[in-house]
């Protein structure tokens, strides 16, 4: 797609680089401030992460053989992940 004739594209980039200018003369350390995470977001991070991580070890994995589900083993080990939870 040629955009040689767009009469709105020069003005929208002229106001991006209007925005920005101040971006690009961050320091590093106000660069990282600005993309660093408050602690109340890794918190919640943390929590989530932790909650899908039981999730995961206490479910049995997706098994699709009938004969292996219904081995004495695999139940034993679905009936221990179900009271892990």
């Amino acid at each position: 797609m040629d955009y040689q004739n767009d009469i709105v594209l020069p003005t929208l980039i002229e106001k991006i680089k209007v925005k920005t200018a101040h971006l690009k003369k961050l320091t590093h350390e106000e660069e990282g401030k600005l993309l660093s995470l408050t602690n109340q977001q890794k918190e919640i991070i943390t929590k989530a992460d932790k909650v899908l991580k039981e999730e995961y070890i206490t479910s049995p994995p997706v098994v699709h053989s009938p004969s292996l589900k219904s081995h004495n083993k695999y139940k034993s080990f679905t009936d221990l992940l179900h009271t892990m939870k």
